[in-house]
């Protein structure tokens, strides 16, 4: 909303700035203007709501900015008889209200009731076709902020003359401000065809990336013919500056920059203000390692303390700094100022300013001399877990698993191997909650967490192979179980052994010369720790011994094998 020191208007001419002889040139209604020649020889517009006829037309639109329950009511009277003009008959109506958005589209035109339509809604909110030189026109209520009305003045008499159109209230402090922004008003903007935003009512501009200086341009909302010569004032937080008079200026000075200027036609000067900012990217300077109390295991940082050892020499008012777990920056630390770590921790953080960003990081250092940890084994599924302590000399560590808690102390050298109490058969954590150490005692709250893991003993799913070969002839067998796993199996003579693959499949080929009993034995794994498992299963295979021709007068062969055929012992029944 631009401040305007006139919001009400106080006489109108029917010469307002040009003749506004049709709805697509509505003009707006504000300011002081003096009385010049009534609109003569226009042919009349119809009879829209109650006017018998609408000739010499003159079309306008008063906007209200805020909502009220008050009438506006304003006198309308003409003549050719100054300075009274009231001695000529003149008509009226208005319409509304209309949004800004159907006034500068064109819309609110098209959206007059009985004009030309009666389908339209009826949104005539006053009309008078009298045969009286005096009018008054009034809107009952406002009923939402920014509405707009159009009114249709109309010189029925059809003689040379001037119209006159001022409020009329018992009570001017009650009665409805019509806003003259739309005729007188200004706004700031980087451009001769751009304004800042508005609202708000004053903007903010920051300049970045090493930019020392911006041009302010002041845009009329209703641009006069002689913009470029008025008389511009520009004040640099509320200060003069004389030596800026034109409509453009380029400054170098941060602050609240204003412009002051008087359109022609208004009664009282017009302003609109902006603060400029020059600013840069900002810049970090990162914490060194902060160190927590000695002997406190789950410290307090105050990291909300370093911010301005952080932003230095910058003002901390001026940035944003935000502290994260992580170094993508997702998870931010919510309460920066009461941060509580167990364990040595990097803590990242970003400052941000209107002009950039910039992010670093810093170590937690958590001096906890009464500490206690613990390493876990890995073990084979339905065996038994060790946790291999240290700390303090002869500290009581307690620690606990599920529902079950533990106690176990330390020896002199500070360490304790602890063995389950029951075999596992899945990765177990354990989660170390105090050390009592020292003379007398000091407890010291953890959260520290170990874990044992657990591999599953591998199994066999199948073996497979060919049962029947012919002698010479090769075939494969075929082992499927847990993957990445060694078979053991035995041919009857030797052991042997075959790695399954990733996807727990694999293949021997084999060439037995007679009928063999292929055993499986076992299956381990081949990580550490190696778990074994037996593994049953056998695949037979049977040689087949292909006969020799013409022993016995019938010849017998299998399809894959050759035979040496004896003819002519075959013919004379005598060896060759």
């Amino acid at each position: 909303m631009k401040k305007l020191l006139l919001l009400f208007f106080t006489f109108l001419s029917i010469n307002f700035v040009f003749s506004q002889t049709s709805c697509a040139d509505l003009e707006p209604i504000c300011g002081e203007i003096a009385p010049s020649g009534s609109i003569i020889g226009l042919p009349s517009l119809g009879s829209p709501g109650c006017l018998g006829s609408a000739p010499n037309p003159n079309w306008y639109v008063i906007k209200f900015e805020e909502a009220s329950s008050n009438p506006a009511i304003f006198d309308l009277h003409q003549g050719n008889n100054p300075p009274l003009y009231n001695n000529t008959d003149i008509d009226f109506i208005c319409w509304g209200p209309f949004t800004q958005t159907q006034i500068q589209s064109g819309t609110a035109c098209n959206s007059l009731y009985d004009f030309p339509s009666t389908t339209i809604p009826n949104n005539i909110v006053d009309c008078s076709y009298s045969a009286s030189a005096t009018e008054q026109i009034t809107i009952p209520n406002i009923s939402s902020p920014n509405s707009y009305y159009i009114l249709l003045i109309t010189n029925f008499s059809g003689q040379a003359g001037s119209f006159v159109l001022t409020p009329f209230s018992t009570n001017p402090a009650v009665m409805p401000q019509a806003n003259c922004a739309v005729v007188c008003g200004v706004d700031l903007g980087p451009t001769s065809t751009s304004i800042y935003p508005n609202p708000p009512a004053i903007n903010t501009v920051t300049i970045c990336g090493g930019t020392t200086t911006q041009t302010l341009h002041c845009n009329f909302q209703n641009p006069p013919a002689n913009q470029n010569t008025l008389a511009y004032q520009w004040y640099l937080n509320g200060v003069l500056q004389p030596a800026l008079t034109t409509k453009s200026v380029t400054v170098n000075q941060a602050g609240t920059w204003k412009v002051v200027v008087t359109r022609p036609g208004c009664n009282n000067p017009s302003e609109d203000s902006v603060i400029i900012n020059f600013g840069s990217n900002p810049t970090a300077v990162t914490p060194p390692t902060q160190v927590g109390a000695a002997g406190e295991c789950n410290p307090v940082f105050n990291l909300t303390s370093l911010i301005p050892s952080i932003v230095a020499p910058a003002n901390p008012s001026t940035v944003t700094v935000t502290f994260y777990t992580d170094e993508f920056f997702l998870s931010p630390i919510t309460n920066p100022s009461n941060y509580s770590v167990s364990t040595d921790t990097m803590v990242y953080f970003v400052v941000e300013n209107v002009c950039g960003t910039i992010d670093s990081s810093f170590m937690l250092d958590v001096n906890c001399v009464n500490n206690a940890t613990a390493i876990g084994n890995s073990i084979c599924s339905g065996t038994n877990g060790q946790l291999t302590f240290s700390g303090p000399a002869n500290a009581t560590v307690t620690f606990t698993e599920g529902s079950n808690t533990y106690n176990v102390t330390l020896n002199a050298s500070g360490t304790f191997v602890w063995t389950t109490p029951g075999v596992l058969t899945s990765n177990t954590t354990y989660t170390i909650t105090n050390v009592a150490a020292g003379t007398p005692v000091v407890n010291t709250p953890l959260n520290n967490t170990v874990t044992i893991t657990v591999t599953q003993q591998p199994t066999m799913t199948s073996f497979t192979g060919t049962t029947s070969i012919c002698n010479g002839s090769s075939t494969n067998l075929t082992f499927v179980g847990t993957p990445n796993t060694i078979v053991t199996y035995s041919d009857g003579t030797s052991t042997l052994t075959t790695p399954l693959d990733a996807t727990g499949n694999g293949s021997v080929t084999v060439t037995p010369t007679a009928s063999t009993t292929y055993t499986l034995s076992g299956i381990a794994t081949t990580g550490t720790p190696v778990c074994t498992n037996t593994a049953t299963g056998s695949v037979t295979i049977t040689v087949n011994i292909p006969p020799v021709a013409g022993t016995d007068g019938s010849t017998t062969v299998c399809e894959t094998s050759a035979a040496v055929i004896d003819l002519y012992s075959l013919i004379t029944g005598e060896q060759a």
